[in-house]
């Protein structure tokens, strides 16, 4: 997953490609993310995109409703544009 978001991502720079990446990995191990949905777009064994939906709390007392969020989302550029990151984003919802 983290050379997926990398990739996808490598074109706004080193920086932000690796940001993107340790923040999908963080909200992995993040207990209060959960529960979570991660999921992988694959042809023929290779990895083409990935989608994180993570739990979100709306107001800090705890009684507020829980949402989920998409954050983030990685198409490798040689799938971006050909429904990859659709597909994903209609299978998490």
């Amino acid at each position: 997953m983290r050379a997926t978001h990398r990739a996808a991502f490598a074109a706004e720079g080193a920086d932000e490609a690796e940001s993107v990446s340790a923040l999908a990995v963080a909200l992995l191990r993040d207990p209060t993310a959960r529960p979570c949905l991660s999921l992988l777009a694959e042809r023929d064994g290779a990895v083409l995109g990935s989608a994180l939906f993570t739990t979100v709390r709306i107001g800090g007392d705890g009684t507020q409703p829980r949402a989920a969020i998409l954050c983030p989302l990685a198409v490798v550029p040689d799938a971006q544009h050909s429904g990859v990151g659709t597909a994903l984003i209609e299978t998490g919802v």
